[in-house]
């Protein structure tokens, strides 16, 4: 069983490249911090995040690190339930996440495997499709992301 705690910036991504209910496949349940759920202003997020195969969970123990309160809230509920990964963009975020004995997956690393799957065909179509919606993608990670899809 796939679990994850996932932070805002991935589900708002892959909202913006129209691939977020391919986390649905990949994940058998995602954990939401409050805080997240709160930052998801996107009614098509917000209602994606109301399904069975994710959870909204408050903290108990939100850990003392520098960062945005989603971000902060979603490692915290990751080391207190002790799950080992987190589905995060923010790369402070990562560095924070790491710190924390967590493994974080970007979004584009989450494109990679959805293609994988064969739930999509192309990696720089979501790609282009998210920054017509405009959506920031560094040109080294968008060049990373299409190694590894094997597009480059």
């Amino acid at each position: 069983m796939e679990i994850s705690v996932c932070d805002t910036s991935v589900l708002i991504r892959l909202r913006k490249g129209n691939v977020l209910h391919h986390l649905l496949t990949l994940f058998d349940k995602l954990y939401i911090p409050l805080a997240v759920k709160d930052e998801c202003r996107d009614e098509i997020v917000s209602k994606i995040i109301q399904s069975s195969s994710f959870e909204i969970r408050r903290v108990n123990q939100v850990l003392g690190i520098d960062l945005g309160l989603g971000e902060t809230e979603a490692i915290s509920l990751a080391v207190e339930l002790n799950i080992k990964t987190i589905l995060i963009d923010d790369k402070d975020g990562i560095k924070k996440a790491l710190q924390n004995g967590l493994k974080p997956i970007q979004s584009v690393e989450l494109l990679v495997a959805v293609k994988v799957l064969g739930l999509i065909d192309s990696v720089k179509e979501v790609l282009e499709t998210m920054k017509a919606n405009e959506e920031y993608i560094a040109d080294a990670e968008w060049l990373k992301c299409l190694q590894k899809a094997g597009e480059a």
